[in-house]
C-alpha cells in the first residue's frame, strides 16, 4: 500500500491518542481556541498546548490569531478525514469508531 508523505505525517501524529482527540474535535467543530479544547478534551492545558504546537508545526493545523486569542483549524481537512478512516482499526479508540459512523451516516 502507497502511502503519501502528507498521510504519513498525518499518521504519524495521529498514533497518540491525545492528538488524535484534539484532531477530531476540530473535524467536528472547524475552528477553536485552546480554551475551548481545555474544556471540551481531558487533557492540561499544557498538554494541548505541547500538541498543538507540534500539529501547526507540521503544517496539518493553521492558526490564527484575532486579538488575544489563537484560532486553530485543520489545514487540509479531507487529508484528516481520510486518514482517519482509512486507518481506523490501527486505533483502538472508541472515540473514532463513533466520529467515523457518524459520517458514514
Amino acid at each position: 500500500m502507497q502511502i503519501s508523505d502528507k498521510e504519513r505525517k498525518v499518521l504519524e501524529l495521529m498514533r497518540q491518542k491525545s492528538v488524535r482527540h484534539i484532531l477530531l474535535y476540530l473535524l467536528e467543530y472547524k475552528r477553536c481556541n485552546h480554551e475551548q479544547l481545555v474544556k471540551s478534551l481531558d487533557l492540561s492545558p499544557a498538554t494541548i498546548s505541547w500538541h498543538i504546537k507540534r500539529l501547526v508545526d507540521s503544517k496539518i493545523v493553521d492558526k490564527a490569531v484575532v486579538g488575544r486569542n489563537s484560532f486553530y483549524s485543520i489545514n487540509d481537512f479531507e487529508l484528516a478525514k481520510k486518514t482517519l478512516v482509512k486507518y481506523r482499526e490501527s486505533f483502538l479508540d472508541k472515540i473514532v469508531d463513533r466520529f467515523i459512523e457518524m459520517w458514514e451516516t
